[in-house]
């Protein structure tokens, strides 16, 4: 089964939706060679580790002003 196949059935599911557009493959310990066959292959861009949320890395410390400062950039640009 695909990795689509198994989107989609989370989709039925759960009844929310994947944004396929937004998504990206990543790898641990995969050549990067198989990483962009596989990226290719399901028509993704591959991404890389630490995962950023709105411009925020995942798991960094909160409380520190330099993890919000690409949010606060972002924010004060528009």
């Amino acid at each position: 089964m695909g990795q689509k196949t198994i989107l989609r059935c989370f989709e039925l599911v759960l009844n929310l939706r994947v944004n396929f557009a937004n998504s990206c493959i990543m790898g641990i310990n995969v050549d990067a060679s198989f990483l962009g066959m596989a990226a290719n292959f399901l028509h993704y861009s591959t991404g890389s580790f630490p995962l950023k949320y709105m411009a925020l890395p995942n798991g960094a410390n909160s409380r520190k002003l330099s993890t919000g400062q690409p949010l606060l950039d972002t924010l004060l640009t528009v």
